[in-house]
């Protein structure tokens, strides 16, 4: 790379705000579902988003310039291929993680040099509140991460990777609307399930599970994983749970675990690895971030981790860290009460 490449591709990164700005305000108009049928000139589309014709001309254009959107010699705007996935009906849909990521994430990032000289979360200092109180008193917000955070084909996912033949029961703690474990217990009809969640996702969580499919094998509870574990599972999911909790708070979660657990219980936790040295390219490094600016926590490494449960009274298992198909950052690590 030389001087001038190296030159163009920092004032990329420098100028990247601009991009995720433009993309969540296509987002939050809904042009890319309202853009569906087929090309809108700027009238209707103004009229539609309610929004003012000269100003939405100005974010059409940019759009056009970054390849979402062609202009059309009619005076019309169609979308590009690159803009599909923005339609909140598309299949792999990133509507919400633009929304998500543009109006709450980004200007939390803000706050990412203030962090190193401080114990608390970028989040709190941007919007004035710890994260989950945040989206108790936004829930359109919240709706758009809870969507974000319920991989589909994770479930399908965990139920090809682990072996669930010795177990009659799992509970998915902190598991969201209840898309992971649905998936995973129509993959394995043998299992019962129950997701514990707090307040504000419950509901989502029962009527997600509500699924005559599953014929009656999966129940909830409200709770938060701090106060305590529901007891009982032959197997426990902690989905991307701890790096949303500095080492304080994730080894209170890993001892209500513990506590919970019969001998013969397993916890499953699935989580990126923090590698223990990073190469140029790593995603956990960047997701590593995304846990300091929003909760004051952070992705860990094995040795990191195998530090945290033996405080907790729990170790690793034999079993060997196991690949998530499909989800190539992600792993599933078997942990058992320490003997």
């Amino acid at each position: 790379m030389d001087a001038g490449e190296a030159r163009s591709g920092l004032l990329e990164m420098i100028g990247g705000y601009r991009a995720t700005a433009l993309v969540t305000t296509a987002a939050r108009l809904g042009l890319a579902d309202l853009l569906a049928e087929g090309p809108v000139a700027l009238g209707p589309l103004a009229e539609r988003t309610g929004t003012r014709p000269d100003r939405l001309l100005q974010i059409l254009r940019a759009l056009v310039a970054v390849g979402l959107l062609e202009s059309h010699p009619d005076g019309t705007f169609g979308t590009t291929p690159l803009a599909e996935p923005l339609r909140s009906d598309a299949e792999d849909s990133l509507h919400s993680a633009a929304i998500y990521f543009g109006a709450v994430s980004a200007p939390s990032f803000d706050s990412l040099h203030d962090l190193l000289r401080t114990d608390g979360s970028g989040f709190q200092d941007r919007h004035g509140t710890d994260f989950y109180g945040f989206l108790d008193s936004h829930p359109e917000l919240a709706a758009h991460y809870n969507t974000i955070i319920a991989v589909d084909g994770l479930g399908d996912a965990l139920a090809e990777a682990y072996d669930f033949t010795t177990a009659g029961s799992v509970a998915d703690i902190g598991g969201g609307n209840g898309t992971t474990l649905a998936e995973l217990l129509l993959a394995r009809p043998h299992l019962e399930g129950t997701l514990q969640e707090i307040p504000h996702v419950i509901e989502e969580a029962r009527r997600r599970l509500d699924d005559p499919a599953l014929e009656g094998r999966a129940r909830t509870t409200t709770g938060s994983f701090l106060d305590g574990i529901v007891p009982g599972a032959d197997r426990y999911l902690l989905v991307r749970v701890l790096p949303n909790w500095n080492d304080e708070d994730a080894l209170r979660i890993l001892r209500h675990c513990a506590a919970a657990m019969t001998p013969e219980a397993r916890l499953l936790i699935v989580d990126a690895d923090m590698p223990e040295r990073v190469t140029a390219g790593s995603f956990a490094p960047i997701g590593d971030l995304h846990a300091l600016v929003h909760f004051g926590g952070k992705l860990r490494s094995r040795s990191e981790l195998t530090v945290l449960l033996s405080a907790a009274g729990l170790r690793f298992s034999d079993t060997d860290t196991i690949p998530v198909p499909g989800r190539p950052q992600w792993s599933l690590s078997e942990v058992e009460v320490a003997r």
